[in-house]
């Protein structure tokens, strides 16, 4: 609401020189650099190895976390006065009247789409029909992924107050347990996260929607003030992923249920998306905005809804597959082995023939009538940014698997490739020369666009499930098996390593641990597997191999005993640290451009599905032409405005120099 106020008259003219500016942005950078630090050596120090006598959970030194819930308040205090800070005299609106131009020419709509009949059943005889905003696909992903982000958070503090019933975790981790005002602590930051989520959807919603955009007089102190809340905003990516560490990793506080395993996941997706939508107000793209066209509803039941609903078979898959892909043959139904077995070969050629296609449909029949528009602006820049960071993950593992020497999965690993070189080619491409109803682009249009949209969502799906697995996930160094070449699994032991239920049957475990693995794996795991041939286990003996693995990985005290975890942790040993960088970067950044790009994909739906979509086009090309040379004018006007219409003959030696 402070948004749409005329700004006040600030008490304070003062305006900051060279010096000022330059420290004001270092101390925006120590700030970030301290919450950066904290939150990632809280997360390395963390072992979930406790100690038989006293009960504490072991860290690494350096030891941090104790002061965790404390940081995090006076975070989201700092967040909650930069927000209202901003929200004052610091932001107004647009010079131009974009309002004017959003409800300009709407009988070219042919009538009220999907939004505008939702709108006026809301707003009643207040109802105005008006063009959408090509932000609008943004707030729809904003409003996807909002409600997980909260429902995590109230099942967090929930979490947290069992953990401090319990006394379960060591009181070096986050905070004292003992402490009596631990409970209002994690209650005031759960407030403050859910609050400040609120106001700052609301003020992307209105900055965005209504051109709101810096004061020119006070641009300096809003980019500093948003940037830094920029700053904050980002580091709850970290702080999440610690909380999804503690309390839903496998052998952390509590196994979380798959639905609260998603929540998590897409609470963090609603961080980074909101970050990229703050990073649009900060350069000033609310007073940039497409006209979009409504959506009718012949798109809507017959193009979009299918589409969702092929996207939606795909993600329950996924789920299916997450959970069962770990367990013997023999204690899974037959829909679940037949999807283990399709499963590898379904994520070698989604990613190789999708991207195939759409990287020929991208040169084929393209537009020749005028040239490539190279010009970056922030969603291709996204685009950009997310693919170069993405393909980390392939090159990774093709460099694994050529150390392994086993040259077919580097062909397969090789191939997937063109998967997200495909799909970011054809989304860029697509971006800056929108495929038409008619014309060149027909093809891609009618065809192309929508399984680009369903193949971004589904590698989205493919890779969240990923992520998902290697944090929370009992057996995280089998994320990817079964691969498709028996070659590498029969290598790494991986046949043996992955099936709880062969781990622990009692002829493999004699004379050590039950469902430990057995020292020299690799020269084992063939001769393991061999013996199971011919024993099949009925569902008694698969309830009972189920429960000796769960008592296996749930081990965290005791000596001379080994444990799941333990496992996972000596197999990342094997690994060196910078493959686990190059791993971890590459896995979250395909999440991020697989996301990235499906919302580009969704504005292209908005804007090119309409019968008069060339015509809107056009006229939305002109206008921006217009508002450009408006401004190269009123700037070289304001350049000289400062300059003596008179000056002097030295005035213009020195001018001259």
């Amino acid at each position: 609401l402070k948004l749409r106020e005329p700004p006040r008259q600030r008490l304070c003219t003062y305006s900051p020189g060279i010096a000022e500016r330059f420290f004001g942005a270092l101390g925006i950078w120590l700030i970030a650099v301290f919450l950066f630090c904290y939150a990632i050596l809280t997360m390395s120090s963390e072992t979930f190895i406790f100690s038989k006598d006293t009960r504490e959970m072991k860290q690494k030194e350096p030891a941090c976390g104790q002061h965790m819930v404390y940081v995090l308040i006076i975070k989201r205090i700092l967040e909650l006065f930069l927000l209202t800070h901003l929200c004052g005299p610091l932001m107004m609106q647009g010079a131009e009247d974009l309002e004017r131009y959003r409800t300009a020419g709407v009988r070219e709509m042919e009538g009220a789409g999907l939004v505008n009949r939702i709108r006026k059943c809301f707003l009643g005889t207040n109802y105005s029909p008006r063009w959408l905003s090509s932000f609008f696909p943004d707030y729809l992903a904003m409003f996807l992924v909002f409600p997980c982000s909260i429902v995590f958070t109230v099942y967090l503090w929930v979490q947290k107050f069992e953990a401090r019933k319990h006394q379960f975790e060591d009181e070096r981790l986050f905070t004292n347990w003992n402490d009596p005002t631990y409970g209002l602590l994690i209650s005031v930051d759960a407030f403050l996260y859910i609050y400040t989520a609120v106001l700052m959807t609301g003020f992307l919603c209105t900055t965005l929607e209504f051109h709101i955009v810096a004061s020119p007089e006070h641009r300096t102190e809003f980019t500093a003030v948003l940037s830094l809340f920029i700053v904050l905003w980002a580091m709850n990516f970290f702080t999440t992923q610690d909380d999804r560490y503690v309390y839903a990793a496998a052998w952390g506080y509590n196994k979380m249920s798959p639905f609260f395993r998603g929540m998590a996941a897409l609470g963090q997706v609603f961080i980074t998306h909101s970050t990229v939508m703050l990073g649009a107000v900060l350069l000033g793209h609310s007073e940039h905005v497409r006209r979009t066209p409504d959506m009718h509803f012949d798109v809507f039941f017959f193009k979009f809804l299918p589409s969702l609903s092929v996207l939606l078979v795909v993600i329950v898959l996924c789920a299916l597959n997450r959970e069962d892909h770990n367990h013997n043959v023999d204690c899974l139904s037959s829909f679940a082995n037949a999807l283990d077995a399709v499963w590898p070969w379904f994520e070698f050629l989604l990613p190789f023939l999708g991207g195939l296609f759409l990287l020929i449909t991208s040169f084929v029949g393209r537009a020749t009538d005028r040239d490539f528009d190279i010009e970056m602006d922030y969603d291709s820049t996204l685009m950009v940014a997310t693919v170069s960071l993405a393909v980390f993950f392939n090159v990774n593992r093709i460099f694994e698997m050529e150390a392994a020497r086993v040259w077919k999965s580097v062909l397969v690993e090789a191939l997937q490739l063109l998967g997200p070189c495909g799909l970011a080619t054809f989304a860029f491409y697509s971006w800056k020369q929108p495929p038409l109803r008619d014309g060149p682009g027909k093809f891609r249009n009618k065809y192309c666009l929508w399984f680009a949209f369903v193949y971004a969502g589904s590698m989205f799906a493919i890779f969240q499930t990923a992520e998902d697995c290697e944090t929370s996930s009992d057996l995280p160094q089998c994320c990817s098996y079964p691969g498709l070449n028996a070659d590498y699994n029969a290598q790494r032991g991986l046949q043996v390593t992955c099936d709880k239920e062969l781990r622990c049957m009692k002829p493999f475990v004699e004379g050590k641990q039950i469902c430990a693995l057995p020292h020299h794996l690799e020269s084992l795991a063939a001769n393991i597997t061999e013996q199971k041939k011919g024993i099949h286990f009925d569902q008694d003996t698969c309830r009972e191999l189920k429960g000796r693995w769960k008592e296996y990985s749930s081990i965290r005290v005791g000596e001379g005993n080994r444990s799941a975890f333990q496992d996972a942790e000596h197999e990342e040993e094997k690994f060196s640290s910078a493959f686990r960088l190059f791993r971890t970067v590459g896995t979250a950044a395909s999440v991020e451009m697989y996301f990235t790009i499906s919302g580009v994909l969704l504005k292209l739906i908005f804007l090119t599905q309409h019968r008069k979509s060339g015509i809107i086009l056009e006229q939305d090309q002109a206008h921006h032409g217009e508002m450009h040379q408006r401004l190269g004018e009123s700037m070289i006007n304001a350049s000289f405005a400062d300059r003596p219409l008179v000056a002097s003959g030295v005035e213009l030696q020195q001018s001259e120099a």
